[in-house]
Order: C-alpha cells, then structure tokens, then sequence
C-alpha cells in the first residue's frame, strides 16, 4: 500500500515554505510499496530513501497519509523510479513567492512531483496543474486521510 507523507520541516527553507504556503508542512513526499520513500529534494533532485527520515533533519514530525480512490499503483511506482535521477525545479518553487508562471520542464519539486505520480496511476488528487501545488494542497486533499504522525519529540 502507498502512502503520502507531508513533513513539518524546520530548516530556514522549511519555514519560508510554511510562511508562504500559510502551512504547516514544507515537503512531500511517497512512501512506496516496499517501504522506500521517493521524493524531490533540494539540492539533489529525485531521489529513493530507505526510511521516512533518510536526508531530513531527526524530529522532524512526518504525517503519514492513506490515499483514497481507485489508482493503478504500479503505474505510479513505474512513474516515480523514472523520475530518479531527475534535477530539483528551483524556479518553480520560486514561483510561490514570485507568482509568475513557469513552463513545464523536466525538473521536479517535492509537491508537484507527487500530484504528478498519482495522475499517471489514474487519480487527481487536486485539480490544477502539478506545478501550482504545495505541500499544504496536498494537506487538505480530500482523498487523503491522515494515519500517525511520526519523528515528533
């Protein structure tokens, strides 16, 4: 079974996304079917972590989500690993602040990366373009359900 996870990062940068998005969270990222998570990660691009906390700060609290629908969930695995590898979109994630429109690339950012995946397994989790999508859409998804929250102290 799949699972979104959306981090409550403390870092500066975190801030300034949970500042910006008016947000609790600052990163998202899918935890796949054999427990690896893969994401887009400032600084390196796509990558796949053994654990929820592989690159992040410890403590950092991580909510876990049930995705509900209908989706092919191997379609969005084949999607995600395909996208290993692949930079970080900074300039779309500058378009948070700066509000100016950003053509599709083959660069990624945490949030857009995940709406992505989901849509090529056959489920929208939020309408709009992938690239207009942080964190906190992802928070107040409907078809997500929060499971645990974990790394808080």
């Amino acid at each position: 079974m799949m699972q979104i996870l959306l981090y409550q990062g403390r870092s500066l940068v975190s801030k300034a996304i949970r500042k910006q998005t008016d947000s609790i969270y600052s990163h998202a990222a899918v935890r796949m079917r054999d427990g690896s998570i893969t994401e887009a990660w400032q600084g390196v691009g796509v990558r796949q972590m053994k654990t929820v906390m592989d690159g992040h700060t410890p403590g950092t609290p991580v909510d876990v989500f049930h995705i509900e629908g209908d989706y092919d969930e191997e379609a969005v695995e084949k999607f995600l690993l395909a996208q290993i590898g692949k930079k970080y979109d900074y300039l779309s994630v500058a378009r948070f602040i700066t509000r100016w429109e950003r053509p599709n690339n083959d660069k990624w950012f945490c949030s857009e990366l995940v709406v992505a995946a989901f849509r090529k397994g056959g489920l929208d989790l939020l309408n709009g373009p992938a690239a207009k999508m942080s964190p906190r859409d992802l928070g107040i998804c409907p078809l997500l359900s929060k499971i645990t929250t974990l790394g808080a102290h």
